[in-house]
């Protein structure tokens, strides 16, 4: 008798070990997995927010895009989840009338439009748009953020693109600047609506003011030395072709901030 209630013991306590082990570390493994793959999921989502926020130039109508903010994990008879992840998308700096987008020494050929592109800055209020995942497990998530058309990951210690640009293509300048205020926390899905406020019939074409450069300036949390990165295949210092682009300069405004400035070649027409 004494025997069989060892073997019990034995067995039960190899049970137990077992359980402690998997709930321990196989549980974990498998939610972070379900985590990471969540975020690749919705940054697929944001890029899909992303092109609708671009392409909403010249359209008339509202793009509705969903984006799953959290997740679930997957059922377990015995061992136990944590509380779902959760996770919040969020303008930041849309109401700030000092984050703007700002055009310098743009005069517009067509009288019709010279009234108001004379030369003079001309300041549009914009902000960025940001998704923070609140994981149990992927601890390294990055911030997704959104500005100025450009899609990116932010790190702790990196920031990597997802998209490109579109702000600048040649001499076609985009600007499209983000209005309205958003904040969205939940672990379900959440939709977005993007509804066009302001849109040109069409192109404006301008020129820089007499011996002056046109410039394009705005409040980015990426610095100078990485949007000529991004902006690399327009960047032309010497001015041999149809790259504009001379320069990218900027300057910290504090907090993670930074006002960059692109400045344009003067013999040519935007």
């Amino acid at each position: 008798g004494q025997a069989i209630q060892i073997g019990f013991i034995l067995i039960f306590g190899v049970l137990v070990i077992s359980f402690a082990s998997y709930q321990a570390f196989v549980v974990p493994n498998q939610n972070s997995e379900v985590e990471f793959n969540h975020n690749q999921q919705v940054q697929g989502q944001l890029q899909e927010l992303r092109n609708a926020i671009v392409s909403s130039v010249g359209r008339a109508t509202t793009t509705a895009v969903a984006v799953d903010l959290g997740t679930t994990y997957p059922s377990r008879l015995v061992a136990a989840n944590p509380p779902p992840p959760s996770g919040t998308l969020r303008t930041v700096g849309t109401t700030d009338s000092g984050a703007n987008l700002s055009v310098n020494d743009a005069v517009a050929q067509n009288p019709e439009t010279a009234d108001y592109w004379n030369g003079s800055q001309r300041n549009f209020t914009t902000g960025l748009l940001e998704y923070r995942p609140n994981y149990n497990e992927y601890n390294n998530a990055p911030r997704t953020v959104y500005e100025n058309t450009l899609l990116y990951n932010q790190f702790r210690s990196a920031n990597r693109t997802v998209t490109g640009q579109s702000l600048v293509d040649g001499n076609e300048l985009t600007l499209v600047v983000l209005n309205g205020s958003l904040q969205a926390a939940r672990s379900s899905s959440y939709t977005v609506d993007v509804r066009p406020v302001s849109t040109p019939d069409g192109a404006t074409v301008v020129e820089p003011k007499d011996g002056r450069n046109l410039t394009v300036s705005f409040v980015s949390r990426l610095p100078a030395e990485q949007w000529n990165e991004t902006l690399a295949g327009e960047l032309n210092a010497s001015q041999t072709d149809d790259r504009y682009v001379t320069n990218v300069t900027g300057e910290s405004r504090g907090s993670g901030l930074y006002e960059v400035t692109l400045t344009f070649e003067q013999d040519a027409t935007y």
